[in-house]
């Protein structure tokens, strides 16, 4: 399966599970699911940008380590709604 971004199937996540917003805040599974459930349009992150990886400070990754590959799908509308920290930075 495919939808959620990962060319090899799969969905992307953090080996440490410790995916987190910019201002601290921590998204456990529970937390992520229960944003889905509310049926919210907006970004999980008050701040508006995307969480990441506290453990490698990069985007979750597929289960083969590749990026999330918006062309085939995505982690959910939790994760659509943000802004792409590194454009904010000027990484991009």
């Amino acid at each position: 399966m495919t939808g959620f971004g990962c060319a090899k199937g799969g969905f992307p996540f953090c080996t440490q599970w410790d995916f987190q917003c910019t201002d601290g805040t921590q998204i456990s599974q529970n937390v992520a699911f229960e944003f889905l459930l509310s049926g919210s349009k907006e970004c999980i992150c008050s701040d508006g940008l995307k969480p990441f990886c506290k453990s490698t400070g990069r985007p979750p990754r597929c289960p083969d380590g590749s990026k999330i590959k918006p062309s085939l799908g995505s982690p959910g509308q939790y994760y659509d709604a943000c802004k792409d920290r590194d454009k904010i930075d000027g990484k991009a």
